[in-house]
């Protein structure tokens, strides 16, 4: 498996400190691909958070990760593609974790709440990768806009997958499409003003996306 298909996780934990070794008794090369590619994604991500898409460059990128200008080029085409890059592990991220929670518990009542928080406790743990690959998607280059609605798209689908499922009924369209831009906008909102989703308006987003679906009844 090449560093490019590994799974996100790979790829968005920690890199390595310091220099990395080389040599005969240093990291084998997808080792230390691996290691490279993490340290401009996240870097990508924190010059993004901090600048913004549009004023963020390479220079600022391989400045961050401390990583040189060939380095960059042999593994990036250019500032779009390293970002797309991070953006589509940390959507398959999130996509799996609330994939994988919607079919954990045995008792149908507990699995979208426990998606949901799922879901925000994933974007909670490294709010510098959601700030730059959540917040700043849409403000992005058209390519990264369409890969951002399309990663909406899919998440919106297993949600409406598993609510057909679980009451009969599919979802209507426009519904769900509303629930869903309520919800990234809202999370947007909350990583640029407060930097993290606490717990009060994760229980807030849940009870909002239950009664939008008809999940709950309003008393």
């Amino acid at each position: 498996m090449s560093v490019k298909e590994l799974p996100a996780d790979a790829l968005l934990t920690p890199a390595m400190p310091g220099k990395l070794p080389r040599g005969a008794t240093g990291l084998p090369p997808e080792a230390v691909e691996l290691e490279q590619r993490k340290r401009l994604v996240r870097a990508t991500a924190a010059v993004v958070a901090a600048k913004g898409y549009a004023q963020t460059t390479v220079s600022d990128i391989i400045k961050q990760a401390g990583v040189s200008r060939a380095t960059f080029y042999a593994l990036f085409a250019d500032k779009e593609d390293c970002f797309l890059f991070g953006f589509r592990k940390l959507a398959e991220a999130h996509f799996r974790t609330m994939q994988e929670a919607l079919t954990a518990s045995h008792d149908a009542s507990l699995q979208f709440p426990a998606a949901m928080r799922a879901y925000i406790d994933r974007i909670n743990a490294d709010t510098t990768l959601a700030s730059a690959f959540i917040a700043e998607a849409m403000n992005a280059s058209p390519t990264i806009q369409s890969q951002c609605i399309q990663a909406q798209q899919r998440l919106a689908q297993t949600i409406g997958n598993w609510i057909e499922q679980h009451t009969g009924q599919a979802p209507q369209p426009a519904r769900l499409s509303l629930a869903m831009h309520g919800l990234t906008g809202y999370i947007i909102e909350q990583l640029t003003t407060t930097g993290v989703i606490s717990c009060d308006s994760i229980t807030a987003m849940i009870g909002f996306f239950e009664i939008s679906l008809g999940l709950r009844k309003t008393s």
